[in-house]
């Protein structure tokens, strides 16, 4: 009898304590998660450059798109090389099948280039997230323009 008080109890204290502390620890859900892009129309029609735009607003922090086919053409390319020493702040990108919650803010070159690399590849998002490295932006570049020749 005695041993099922006691276990009793301690059960009480345990649940106690974590419904009282456990929720206060927990990390709180990013504030406005965007709606995902599934697909084109989801863009509402928008060009890249017109997307980096919606971007800069940094409205969400960040946007999580389904990969879309062939949405970046070579009449696009012209219009991003332009941006790609962009310093100013905008919203990353993800792929839908990231797991990876970016909280970092990016710029506009950083996700110029991650279009151009979209282009290159026939499909954006090309990677998971929208990072490139600095090594790969010199050969991204340089195929871009051979591109637009």
């Amino acid at each position: 009898m005695k041993l099922s008080i006691i276990a009793s109890t301690v059960f009480l204290i345990i649940w106690l304590v974590s419904a009282l502390y456990l929720p206060a620890t927990q990390a709180a859900p990013p504030p406005d998660v965007p709606p995902q892009i599934d697909d084109l129309a989801d863009l509402g029609g928008r060009s890249p450059v017109e997307f980096l735009e919606i971007l800069k607003e940094k409205k969400f922090n960040q946007y999580t798109i389904k990969p879309i086919k062939n949405w970046i053409s070579k009449k696009d390319v012209l219009s991003l090389l332009a941006l790609i020493n962009s310093k100013d702040a905008c919203s990353p990108v993800a792929s839908y099948y990231s797991s990876y919650y970016n909280t970092q803010k990016s710029t506009v070159g950083q996700e110029a280039l991650f279009m151009l690399e979209g282009f290159r590849k026939g499909e954006y998002p090309p990677a998971l997230n929208s990072g490139i490295s600095d090594a790969g932006k010199e050969a991204l570049v340089r195929w871009c323009r051979e591109q637009i020749r």
